[in-house]
C-alpha cells in the first residue's frame, strides 16, 4: 500500500505573482537577445534557450556581408532552429552568409577541410561503426571492433588516449588492447576516415599553426559564433573556442554546467569555467518545463551551494501537486508498470512517459529487450528485425545499432566487397539510390518471419526474404549465408535474441539511457538508480550536499539531467537500503513524496 508524506507546499502562485514571474523571465530572455557579444548565458533546464537563440537571430541584425554561426551538438537542435526561422518566414536567415548546424560541421568546413591534403578522399563518419568492417576490426587475442573504443585528443600535449566502451568495457582486455586499437584508428585516419575526435584533432592543430590567417577570415565572415549546450564541449572544443575568441571572433556561449555529463569524453566544468571567466554573463533561471516540486528536487542535486536555489517554475502546470514517487525492489518491469498506471490516472499516456537509467542494462527488459545483438549473424539479424519492428520506444542508440545490423546484412548478401567500404560507399559503388535503399530496408523488415518460430525455421525463411529483395534489378547475390548454430536450432528466434513477447508491450513508455536524452522532455519520468558502490557514494553526496570525488560529482549531474527531463511527474527507483534516508532528505526540503 502506498505511503504518502503530507504535501508541504504546492508551489502555487496567485495570478498576479505568476504574471510578475513570467515578466521577469521574458525580461531575462530579452537581455540575452539584445546583449553585445562576447558573453555566456547560464540557462537552467526549461529556460527556453532555443527560443532565445532564434529570437536573437531573428531580431538582432548583423553587419552587411557578415553572417551568424549557430552551432549545437546534434542535428535535431540545428533542425529546430531551421524550423523556427522558416515558421517566421525568415528564409534569408537559414542560408549564406549564415551557418546553422552542428559544431562538427562548422569545424569541418572552416578549420579542417581547407587544410586536408588532396591525395585521398576524406570521409566524415558518425562513429567507427560506420567504417569499413574489414578495417575497423582488430585482433587482440580475439576480434574487437573500433566502435568499442573511445578516443580523446589532448590539444595541449598532442597525445591521444583511449578507453574501452560498449561490450569491451566489461571484458578483461589484453595488455596491448589500447596499442592495437590506437594503431587501427591511426590506419583508418591515414586512409581518409575521420570521426568527431579526429576532426577536433585536425582543427586544434590547424588553429595552432594558422591562427594569424584563420582569425581574420572567420571574424570577417561571422559577426558572432553561437555555441549551444556548451557544457558538452570537450577539452579540444574549449581549446578551439578559446583560440577563436582570442583571435577576435565574438562568442555567444549557452550552457548549464549542472548538465555537464560527458567527462569521460574530456568535457570538464573547470575548462568551461575558465572560458566563462573571460566573458560577460547573462543567466536564465525561470523554468517553463517542470513543476515547482521537480525544480526543488533538481536544485538539491546541484554540487555548487550557490546554485541550490530552485529555479522559478512558470509553466501553466507549475503548481501541479504530484509527489515524487519512490520505488524500491528489484523487479524493474513491475515498477515500470506501476508508474505507467499512476501516470494514466493523471491523464498521462504511456507514450508520454520516459524511463531512464545511466546504463542500458538497468532498464526494464520487458520494454526494451536485449540492448546488444547476439554474436551469430543469423541471431543478430533476428534481433535487429525485432528491435525495428516491435520496439519503437527502444533507445535511439539501440535502434541505430539494429539498423546498422540490417544494412550490413543486406549489403553483404548482395555485394562481396561490402566489408571493404562504408555503407554509403557501397551504395555509391553499386549505383544504388540511398532513398530507394531505405525503402527496401523497410520492406525487408516488414516481410521477415515471426520471431516466435524456431531458429531452424526462421533462418531459411529470413534468407528467402533477403533473396526476394535485391537492391537493384540486376543484383546477383553473393555466397554469403545465414547459418543457424546447432545449439539454437530448436529455440525460438525470440528467445535467442533476448526479446520478450510482444504481448508484454501493450503499454510501452519511451526508454533511454540518460546520455541520450539531453534536450528532451516528457510529462512523466521514471529514473532507475541501481545498487552499487557508486550509487551509495552518490546518494551520500546528494544528502550531504557536497561531492568531492569527480566520479560522484559526475553521477550527480547525470541524475540532475534525468530529473530535469520531467514536466509533471517524477519517479525514483532506489535500492531499499537507501529508501528511508532519501525520504528524510526530500522531506527536509519540503518535497512531497509517495512511497510505492
Amino acid at each position: 500500500m502506498a505511503r504518502r508524506q503530507p504535501d508541504l507546499g504546492s508551489g502555487r502562485m496567485n495570478p498576479s505573482d505568476l504574471a510578475a514571474a513570467r515578466g521577469q523571465a521574458y525580461a531575462a530572455q530579452q537581455q540575452v537577445v539584445i546583449a553585445d557579444p562576447s558573453f555566456i548565458t547560464i540557462a537552467c533546464p526549461g529556460a527556453g534557450k532555443t527560443r532565445v537563440i532564434v529570437d536573437r537571430h531573428l531580431s538582432r541584425a548583423v553587419p552587411v556581408r557578415q553572417g551568424r554561426a549557430i552551432t549545437s551538438f546534434t542535428r535535431v537542435a540545428a533542425a529546430e532552429v531551421h524550423r523556427r526561422c522558416m515558421a517566421a518566414d525568415r528564409f534569408d536567415l537559414i542560408d549564406h552568409p549564415h551557418f546553422i548546424g552542428t559544431l562538427d560541421t562548422f569545424l569541418w568546413l572552416h578549420l579542417v577541410r581547407p587544410f586536408l591534403p588532396p591525395d585521398r578522399i576524406w570521409r566524415r563518419l558518425e562513429s567507427w561503426r560506420d567504417a569499413p568492417a574489414s578495417s575497423a576490426a582488430f585482433v587482440c587475442g580475439q576480434t574487437y571492433h573500433l566502435a568499442d573504443a573511445d578516443f580523446t585528443y589532448d590539444p595541449e600535449t598532442g597525445n591521444w588516449s583511449v578507453r574501452p566502451t560498449g561490450p569491451a568495457r566489461w571484458s578483461r582486455l589484453p595488455g596491448d588492447w589500447a596499442q592495437r586499437a590506437s594503431r587501427t584508428r591511426a590506419n583508418l585516419e591515414r586512409a581518409g576516415y575521420l570521426t568527431g575526435a579526429e576532426l577536433r584533432a585536425h582543427a586544434c592543430r590547424n588553429l595552432a599553426a594558422h591562427t594569424a590567417t584563420l582569425g581574420p577570415l572567420l571574424t570577417a565572415k561571422y559577426a558572432e559564433l553561437v555555441v549551444d549546450e556548451a557544457q558538452d564541449c570537450s577539452i579540444a572544443d574549449l581549446y578551439i573556442l578559446s583560440k577563436l575568441h582570442h583571435a577576435g571572433l565574438p562568442l555567444v556561449v549557452v550552457a548549464d554546467p549542472d548538465q555537464a555529463i560527458y567527462a569521460f569524453r574530456g568535457a570538464t566544468t573547470d575548462a568551461l569555467n575558465s572560458l566563462a571567466g573571460r566573458l560577460d554573463r547573462h543567466d536564465l533561471t525561470h523554468n517553463w518545463r517542470s513543476t515547482t516540486v521537480i525544480c526543488t528536487v533538481a536544485a538539491t542535486l546541484r554540487n555548487d551551494p550557490a546554485r541550490r536555489i530552485p529555479d522559478t517554475a512558470v509553466a501553466d502546470h507549475h503548481d501541479a501537486p504530484h509527489p515524487v514517487l519512490i520505488y524500491t525492489g528489484s523487479n524493474r518491469d513491475t515498477i515500470t508498470a506501476d508508474f505507467i498506471d499512476y501516470a494514466a490516472k493523471l491523464n498521462i499516456s504511456s507514450s508520454r512517459c520516459l524511463v531512464l537509467a545511466h546504463a542500458q542494462t538497468t532498464l526494464p527488459k520487458t520494454y526494451t529487450g536485449a540492448a546488444t545483438p547476439p554474436s551469430p549473424k543469423a541471431a543478430a539479424l533476428a534481433w535487429a528485425v525485432g528491435i525495428i519492428t516491435e520496439y519503437p520506444a527502444a533507445p535511439t542508440r539501440v535502434h541505430n545499432r539494429a539498423r546498422d545490423v540490417l544494412i550490413r546484412t543486406v549489403l553483404r548478401w548482395w555485394y562481396a566487397d561490402a566489408d571493404d567500404h562504408t555503407p554509403v560507399e557501397s551504395l555509391a559503388a553499386h549505383n544504388v539510390d540511398p532513398a530507394a535503399f531505405e525503402r527496401l530496408l523497410h520492406r525487408i523488415a516488414a516481410a521477415m518471419p515471426s520471431l516466435d518460430q524456431p531458429m531452424s525455421t526462421w533462418v531459411p525463411a529470413a534468407a528467402a526474404v533477403l533473396n526476394q529483395h535485391p537492391p537493384t534489378d540486376t543484383g546477383t547475390r553473393t555466397t554469403n549465408r545465414l547459418i543457424c548454430p546447432t545449439a539454437q536450432a530448436n529455440r525460438t528466434a525470440r528467445s535467442v535474441t533476448g526479446l520478450p513477447p510482444t504481448a508484454a508491450n501493450s503499454a510501452r513508455p519511451r526508454l533511454s539511457t540518460i546520455h541520450q536524452v539531453k534536450g528532451d522532455q516528457a510529462e512523466a519520468v521514471l529514473l532507475f538508480i541501481p545498487p552499487g558502490s557508486v550509487t551509495d557514494r552518490t546518494l551520500t553526496a546528494w544528502l550531504a550536499g557536497s561531492a568531492s570525488e569527480p566520479e560522484v560529482a559526475e553521477a550527480l549531474r547525470v541524475m540532475y539531467v534525468a530529473v530535469t527531463r520531467a514536466r509533471r511527474l517524477l519517479g525514483l527507483a532506489v535500492p531499499a537500503s537507501d529508501q528511508e534516508r532519501l525520504l528524510a532528505h526530500l522531506h527536509h526540503h519540503t518535497i512531497p513524496t509517495e512511497l510505492r
